[in-house]
């Protein structure tokens, strides 16, 4: 039968916010994914003992040299953000590393992702559970999902992309020199 999926949680799970989504992760959505899967929390901080006893079978990572490598090894990354405060770089990240994303409202607030295309935005446990399951069993969508988001991450925010936008900014309120004839 194989290795069972990954589901990758990504957070600094000592963020209140981050913490109360990654409850709620484990206790709603959870339970309702199927295929059953290898879920991940890297938390960049060892659980509290409450916290690991809430999810037994999941593993907790709180540091890797190569996030890149890690986030590329997981079949979905979950970002079930409870808030929308913050840059959203986890999602831009996990996007550009090409592995399909599912996240709440709040983790791609300010972001232009269209649901089910970038990404999946999913606001409840039935949606998001059902978001992290297709995306665990159909192998096609999860690539162009990747893809996707990939091209949207790149397209949107690589250090060209950005650099573009600041040079247009900074053109646009540099007085030009005037014309010589």
């Amino acid at each position: 039968m194989g290795e069972p999926r990954t589901v990758l949680f990504w957070g600094d799970i000592r963020v209140a916010h981050i913490a109360d989504g990654l409850k709620w992760l484990l206790h709603e959505v959870m339970p309702l994914v199927e295929p059953k899967a290898r879920w991940v929390v890297l938390g960049r901080h060892a659980p509290e003992a409450a916290l690991q006893a809430m999810a037994p079978v999941v593993q907790f990572v709180n540091w890797v040299e190569d996030v890149d490598r890690f986030l590329q090894a997981a079949d979905v990354v979950v970002l079930p953000d409870a808030e929308g405060t913050g840059l959203k770089n986890r999602a831009v990240h996990a996007m550009a590393c090409g592995v399909p994303v599912v996240g709440t409202p709040s983790a791609f607030e300010g972001l232009a992702v269209t649901d089910e295309v970038e990404a999946m935005v999913k606001a409840d446990a039935v949606q998001f559970a059902d978001g992290v399951s297709r995306l665990l069993v159909d192998a096609g969508l999860s690539e162009r999902m990747g893809q996707s988001g990939r091209q949207f991450a790149i397209e949107g925010y690589s250090i060209e992309a950005v650099g573009k936008c600041w040079s247009e900014l900074y053109a646009s309120v540099t007085p030009r020199s005037a014309a010589t004839p």
